[in-house]
């Protein structure tokens, strides 16, 4: 079972979503009195308990997946090395994706920190 604040929201909504679906709302009237989407009221709905509600995160793969065993040892051997360095490693290999699609992914596997990264151009309209 997952933990902290996420759960407790979770959990807290299902029984709003179970209280009021008892009470005899309809579950567009539960969607809008807690300002929920109608897909997510009927899932609440028909869970039986929170637990079944929450949905781990799934990941696709990407581009990045054939260079992931590189990227890691590179990453363990040298942990300052920066994502330019690591695009210019795999591009060699045959990587065709951009430096940001590989940024996600270091973030996203827990790979990266913010040591070693390189500078990012800022938002647009930002500064």
């Amino acid at each position: 079972m997952r933990e902290g604040r996420l759960a407790e929201t979770t959990a807290e909504r299902w029984q709003q979503v179970h209280d009021l679906r008892a009470a005899g709302v309809g579950l567009l009237d539960c969607a809008r009195r807690l300002g929920i989407s109608l897909n997510t009221v009927k899932r609440y709905d028909r869970a039986t308990k929170p637990e079944q509600v929450a949905r781990p995160p799934t990941y696709r793969a990407t581009l990045v997946n054939p260079y992931r065993d590189h990227l890691h040892t590179r990453r363990e051997a040298e942990p300052g090395v920066t994502v330019t360095q690591l695009l210019t490693e795999i591009r060699e290999q045959g990587y065709t994706g951009s430096q940001d699609l590989l940024y996600r992914y270091l973030n996203r596997t827990g790979t990266w920190t913010t040591t070693g990264t390189s500078h990012r151009a800022a938002p647009r309209g930002c500064c």
